[in-house]
């Protein structure tokens, strides 16, 4: 019986893992603008710089930046792919099983192999959904855990070789996601600045001296650019508000949603009704905890708590959208909290709930490979559609030719690292983007529903300056076109705005 369990928890995880894959297994990955504009990066750190300080933007503050961790973490599968998104999205499902890896092993040490287990089963059903679009915020995931074990086993033991190793991994996870870790450093801070007082320890203070390793990148940035973020940081702190500034009533709300039910959703979905025996239980099981005396992993919880609540105490100072992606690096801690709770809940209760977020997380993943085929090659934000136009354009193409980018967003990456990519499987045909020459492409993404006049017809007259019909339109049935225009000689020399944004340079 014990073997046939464990079979079954291995089929469990392995379908989960193909889940996960079922995009890269199909030859496609999520492809949206801020996938394709680290695949831009990338491509930018392989061609030109080798060296780079910094990563995509915070979008929420501006002038921040992440660090560039993420795209160093990605190099390997970029090379040895040669630039097409779907080998690096082999080592997406790669990263998942290291993220599966390091969940079990982490709840393993904090309470037993049971609660490994379990935490693994949850990992894996939750995570399944997310691994064919990774980006930055998913490497503070899979360190989160690990920082978190080491911190306690800090408080516990008090090595300074747990903090030191728990700091440098939080150095890690602000590279990746500076939104989470840094409420999650000003946190340990107060919490191990106390603890230096109260035991005699002020030498271990210096241990915060390692994160200079891992943010040395943010480090170098700042002195060679008159400390840019710095500056960003001060601005947006002593100006008040910013382009995303929410009213206090909003965020409070969004804030209370937050800490109550958002970041607790392990259950795909919004159905957040779903979500209500779960937070019954964690509220059960925390006040049975602090009530019994005898509780040995006391302290685990209540670092969980200390750092869950002082996160969104935290994020007040924030006048912004505190969005998904920022606490998401909570998920694997709030997994390994849960499963240890079947030793102090009613066990027919607990185990309902456990295997009913299993199923319903199944059973939405199954739908979502079930429903895939509308995605693959169709969807705009699918890599497979973003390759097949450019392929369409290049094979339709003259020797040279050039072409426009037109999406709501301005930037235009999903279609632009498709145009670079195909350039490379033809070189024998040159294409110019942002360039007028006789044969000249137009790309334009569907306007949105409630704003038809964003159909990229104001763009085309008055930034690209083409007022002419086309030679031959390839319409897409996501909504997509792609316009070829025959221009004169003349009419190549009439010059494009040039506030059209041509580069990577908002990032």
């Amino acid at each position: 019986m014990k073997y046939l369990l464990f079979v079954l928890i291995g089929v469990f995880i392995f379908l989960n893992i193909v889940f996960g894959a079922w995009d890269v297994l199909h030859k496609d990955i999520l492809f949206h603008t801020d996938i394709a504009r680290d695949f831009l990066l990338l491509e930018d750190i392989v061609k030109n710089k080798p060296i780079t300080l910094i990563g995509p933007r915070s979008g929420g503050i501006s002038g921040l930046f992440h660090g560039p961790l993420w795209l160093y973490l990605n190099i390997p599968a970029y090379l040895i792919g040669k630039g097409n998104p779907v080998i690096v999205g082999w080592f997406w499902v790669l990263l998942d099983c290291v993220y599966l890896a390091t969940v079990y092993t982490v709840a393993s040490k904090l309470f037993d192999r049971k609660a490994g287990l379990m935490s693994l089963l949850l990992a894996s059903v939750t995570s399944a959904g997310a691994i064919s679009g990774l980006f930055n915020p998913f490497g503070a995931i899979m360190f989160s855990p690990v920082y978190f074990y080491y911190l306690y086993r800090y408080i516990q033991h008090k090595k300074v070789s747990d903090l030191l190793i728990s700091l440098f991994v939080l150095g890690i996870v602000i590279q990746f996601q500076m939104a989470f870790g840094i409420p999650v450093l000003f946190l340990t801070f107060l919490y191990v600045f106390y603890l230096c007082i109260k035991g005699k320890r002020l030498s271990h203070l210096f241990s915060f001296l390692i994160l200079a390793i891992p943010l040395s990148t943010h480090i170098v940035f700042e002195l060679r650019h008159q400390f840019l973020e710095t500056k960003s940081f001060i601005h947006y702190l002593t100006a008040g508000k910013n382009q995303n500034a929410v009213s206090l009533f909003a965020s409070l709300f969004e804030r209370i949603k937050g800490f109550s039910i958002e970041s607790l959703n392990m259950i795909a979905g919004n159905q957040w009704w779903l979500l209500i025996p779960l937070i019954m239980i964690f509220i059960i099981a925390f006040i049975t905890i602090f009530r019994n005396k005898k509780t040995k992993e006391k302290l685990i919880y209540f670092l969980f708590l200390y750092f869950y609540a002082g996160f969104w105490i935290l994020t007040l100072l924030y006048k912004g959208v505190v969005w998904g992606y920022y606490y998401w690096p909570f998920l694997p801690l709030i997994i390994i909290i849960f499963t240890s709770f079947y030793k102090r809940i009613d066990k027919k209760i607990y185990y309902l709930v456990f295997v009913g977020i299993l199923l319903f997380n199944f059973v939405q993943n199954v739908q979502g490979v079930r429903s895939a085929g509308n995605f693959f090659g169709k969807d705009g934000s699918s890599w497979r559609f973003n390759y097949d136009m450019a392929k369409t354009i290049f094979n339709n193409a003259p020797k040279e030719f050039g072409y426009y980018i037109f999406t709501l967003d301005l930037f235009g990456y999903s279609p632009r690292y498709g145009m670079n990519y195909v350039q490379t499987e033809q070189p024998g045909k040159k294409a110019f983007p942002f360039t007028k020459k006789q044969v000249t492409y137009l790309i334009i993404a569907p306007p949105p529903a409630d704003r038809l006049s964003f159909n990229g017809e104001w763009w085309r007259e008055n930034q690209v300056k083409i007022s002419k019909q086309p030679a031959y339109v390839f319409r897409y049935k996501n909504g997509f076109k792609v316009e070829k225009y025959e221009l004169t000689a003349e009419e190549t020399q009439i010059p494009s705005d040039p506030n059209l944004i041509q580069t990577l340079f908002f990032r």
